[in-house]
């Protein structure tokens, strides 16, 4: 492959070519967030023993007909997720594209206390900026010119002041928005209150019984030759729900009602771990739709 694209596959070389790639990605990015309203995204996650925090910005650009999404960076915290050190990596994250604060209308998190938090320190920082630099601008203001005493110099020194609010994001945004501005808001992730909902439905006793009845069929069919048959009739085998998976309850019922038919044949040769009855199967087809992702 190398010799096809002409480059050489060689360990320096490789690295040479993805730190490039990345720090002009960067700095393209950087450039089209210079001076634009954007919504941040921020979540974590857990591979094996390690821990990511991950950050995207969403912002408008002009010519297109929906949002630009890009992720900023994905971190490995090392096993630090307090508050206070997510807070000092989305500063300086933002410090690193040359976002200012004042920039940043809210950032999406989920119901984790630790973002959460993280958030409205950054919205307490963010609003002792903002007050200091209002101080700022009543100074500014203070040494103008008064309007009826002015000479040419000084018109062209109030043109000047104006201009220079106008291309300073951190002046001119609080004009903007609402009254609330200094803050940066937190918005709560919709599809994670979302499931949060399902899970409420999910622990109702009539529910836990029905998927414990559900759950024992599917570990039958988990089993591997029972694996290796279905993979012969359908190309696929049975998924088992998980509790840190999104919409996997609605994948396990999904997938089961493809071995339906496995199922019934199986359970008339004797075998009653796969049997559902008839209500069950109904049930099942209904907790299909009732859980089914948007």
């Amino acid at each position: 492959m190398g010799r096809q694209l002409g480059v050489s596959t060689g360990h320096d070389v490789v690295h040479h070519l993805v730190v490039s790639t990345a720090e002009s990605g960067r700095e393209e990015l950087k450039k089209a967030l210079e001076q634009e309203l954007c919504y941040l995204k921020m979540d974590a996650a857990t591979c094996g023993n390690r821990n990511f925090l991950a950050i995207n910005a969403q912002y408008y650009k002009e010519g297109k007909d929906k949002a630009v999404v890009k992720t900023l960076d994905i971190i490995d915290t090392k096993g630090r997720h307090n508050s206070l050190y997510m807070k000092s990596q989305v500063k300086a994250i933002l410090e690193k594209f040359g976002i200012s604060e004042m920039q940043v209308l809210s950032i999406c998190i989920d119901n984790a206390a630790n973002m959460t938090c993280a958030v409205k320190n950054l919205s307490e920082d963010n609003e002792t900026i903002s007050t200091s630099e209002n101080r700022d601008v009543d100074r500014t203001e203070a040494i103008l010119p008064d309007e009826g005493t002015k000479g040419m110099d000084e018109i062209e020194l109030n043109i000047d002041a104006a201009a220079q609010w106008v291309n300073d994001p951190s002046l001119i945004l609080r004009t903007w928005l609402h009254e609330d501005n200094s803050k940066v808001q937190p918005m709560r992730c919709g599809i994670h209150t979302l499931q949060l909902a399902i899970w409420d439905g999910l622990i109702k006793e009539h529910a836990k019984k029905f998927l414990a009845k559900i759950q024992q069929v599917v570990v039958k069919l988990r089993i591997p030759s029972i694996q290796s048959v279905l993979l012969d009739l359908h190309g696929v085998t049975q998924s088992l729900d998980t509790v840190t998976r999104w919409g996997s309850t609605f994948a396990m019922i999904d997938r089961l009602l493809i071995f339906q038919s496995y199922c019934e044949q199986v359970a008339a040769a004797g075998t009653r771990k796969l049997k559902l009855t008839k209500a069950e199967r109904t049930c099942e087809t209904s907790w299909q739709s009732q859980t089914k992702q948007p």
